[in-house]
């Protein structure tokens, strides 16, 4: 059966056999993307982009479980090499979460709405912003903290797409292995099936997923409109039970754009877990400086969740983030210092990005 975001069905650690059979695919994964394009197109000229982005961190963490403060300075990186032709898009990389990994990775061959894509990838369906319960199939990278802000950080899984049709309607299919352990049989691969429809700045989907030979399958709506001042978009999740009660999860979001700054709104009903509210506010204080503050509140017992940071932009790809993360709720609430790892922290952060 599927993954559900209340870990029903999946557990995310990974297998030490299973980075080794990924570290190997990564390396032949280099070699393709070094010789195709130079067999396919020899007389084209482009080379390969490096993109990627560092982010190094200082913060100091307390703890309410223990009573105890802790320092803690995390560094996160990705690096990756992209080359792209009329037909063929290639892309291969490597992250670093506290150790050395495989990250996203793949081969696209075709046109925008007529490929094939077959690599280590997350299928994206969901057009939920803060959180997304479609996209919450796809397995969580259980390196980063557990917490709420870390929530939509996914590991790249085995993954086979293909996508048929024009512009204005196309269909997509998906293959994907979605746990961490070995490929044994066929039933271990999980099928996603959409139909996607898109016009002058609007777009809709609805599809299915599902394990093979193991029911229940999940059914999904979802549609958004890209106004240039108020984007809204729905998300609408079914997920059939043959011996429980059904899982229903929604999404409702919209955004507004003023001059100076920008306001995001939404409202997460999510399957099993409860119904949050998401509040953002980014306000340009200065041309180099930004104010982002992000609010997470469980409706049921008004806990919450906030980060609030400055970023500020020493130049186009050098960022400096001082910020911090706060819980406030009682024993037992959603969001209180005393569940998992909602640890009040302050933290200094600095990000580099290779465009």
């Amino acid at each position: 059966m599927m993954r559900n975001v209340g870990n029903e069905y999946f557990t995310t650690g990974l297998h030490g056999g299973y980075l080794m059979k990924k570290a190997f695919l990564a390396f032949v994964f280099l070699q393709i993307f070094l010789c195709l394009p130079r067999v396919l197109f020899p007389d084209v000229r482009e080379q390969p982009i490096i993109k990627g982005n560092i982010e190094s961190s200082a913060a100091l963490r307390y703890s309410a479980t223990e009573d105890s403060y802790k320092t803690e300075y995390p560094l996160y990186a990705r690096v990756g090499f992209f080359y792209e032709t009329e037909t063929l898009e290639s892309f291969i990389s490597i992250d670093y979460v506290g150790e050395l990994s495989l990250g996203e990775t793949y081969l696209l061959g075709g046109t925008e709405y007529s490929h094939i894509k077959i690599g280590y990838y997350d299928e994206l369906w969901g057009t939920g912003y803060a959180l997304s319960p479609l996209n919450e199939i796809n397995p969580r990278d259980e390196r980063y903290p557990q917490n709420v802000f870390y929530r939509t950080r996914y590991v790249p899984v085995p993954t086979f797409r293909m996508t048929m049709g024009k512009e204005m309607r196309y269909t997509q299919i998906a293959f994907s292995h979605t746990s961490p352990a070995e490929v044994q049989k066929v039933e271990d691969t999980e099928v996603r099936v959409r139909a996607a429809w898109q016009r002058e700045g609007s777009a809709a989907g609805l599809g299915i997923v599902r394990r093979l030979g193991a029911p229940p399958p999940l059914f999904f709506i979802t549609a958004k409109s890209d106004s240039e001042k108020n984007p809204v978009w729905m998300e609408l999740v079914w997920e059939y039970r043959t011996e429980a009660r059904d899982l229903w999860s929604f999404v409702l979001g919209t955004r507004r754009r003023f001059r100076s700054s920008e306001v995001c709104v939404e409202y997460v009903l999510d399957r099993s877990r409860p119904s949050l509210f998401f509040f953002e506010e980014l306000l340009q204080v200065h041309p180099v400086a930004q104010f982002d503050l992000r609010a997470f509140m469980h409706v049921p017992d008004f806990s919450s969740a906030l980060d609030v940071s400055i970023k500020l932009t020493v130049n186009p790809y050098l960022e400096f983030s001082p910020g911090v993360y706060g819980f406030f709720g009682k024993e037992g609430k959603y969001f209180s210092p005393l569940q998992g790892e909602n640890d009040n922290t302050v933290y200094l952060k600095l990000a580099y990005t290779m465009k």
